[in-house]
């Protein structure tokens, strides 16, 4: 727009679906939308895809941190870009949901993101562990309806729909309406202890007061475990060994059986 006309950019983009833009620290115009990202420098752009590992569709956002890494969120998970190549973050990768809204740093080393699920808080450090193969999975707390929100489903509007407030407070649309995070109110509940609540030989309820051998014959032992607690139990996550059979702690989620 110079004042007085609109004219197209011509990098084929004029008839193209757009979702949002973003300048980045040098000048840089980033524009998203159902095609996946573009980059304009000056007179040049550049698209990205399947060849530079961008498998994703649709972006929603772009966000650029303090040390020039580009993260994007897409219907198809969280993207990082580094040195020219994108890393995809997925659910099995530890992210709550692949659909990536708002991506609000609070400036305290977490991510904040928003999905149509709910709000998932991310520590940037375990991003970046996991994109260079020194760590397997991230650990993610999620936040929805149990933690006083009054819908979990997170709104997307196009461009950044999510601030950092003044007072470090994060701001993120919701159908609910406008939900705010104090992100430095650090929960100081200790984890519930956990308690075997039965044990299962062949489906067979074990009572026993002393030490229990699983006699000759018994193919299916089950350990049946808890952690009673008040506050949203449900959102209570496990991990078990058992000694002599797994050689590592297995990941349960909420699942209490081993």
């Amino acid at each position: 727009f110079d004042g007085k006309k609109i004219h197209a950019l011509g990098y084929g983009l004029e008839d193209e679906e757009l979702d949002v833009l973003f300048r980045d620290s040098k000048g840089r115009l980033w524009a998203g939308g159902a095609e996946g990202p573009v980059v304009i420098d000056g007179t040049e752009h550049r698209r990205f895809g399947p060849a530079d590992g961008f498998m994703g569709t649709r972006v929603f956002s772009f966000y650029e941190d303090k040390e020039g890494l580009m993260w994007i969120g897409t219907t198809d998970g969280l993207y990082l870009l580094r040195d020219g190549i994108f890393r995809r973050f997925s659910v099995r990768d530890g992210l709550f949901d692949d659909r990536v809204y708002t991506i609000v740093d609070d400036g305290l080393g977490f991510f904040w993101v928003s999905c149509n699920k709910g709000v998932s808080r991310i520590r940037r450090s375990e991003l970046l562990e996991v994109a260079e193969g020194r760590r397997a999975k991230l650990e993610v707390t999620v936040f929805g309806t149990e933690d006083g929100m009054r819908s979990s489903e997170c709104n997307f509007g196009g461009g950044n729909s999510g601030a950092l407030g003044a007072d470090g407070t994060i701001w993120l649309p919701s159908i609910g309406g406008v939900v705010v995070i104090d992100p430095t109110e650090e929960s100081t509940l200790r984890s519930p202890p956990v308690v075997l609540e039965k044990v299962l030989a062949d489906g067979v309820d074990v009572v026993s007061e002393d030490d229990w051998v699983a006699p000759r014959g018994v193919d299916d032992v089950e350990f049946h475990f808890g952690a009673p607690s008040f506050i949203v139990p449900e959102k209570i996550n496990f991990e078990y060994r058992l000694k002599g059979f797994d050689e590592v702690w297995v990941q349960a989620g909420t699942r209490r059986v081993a």
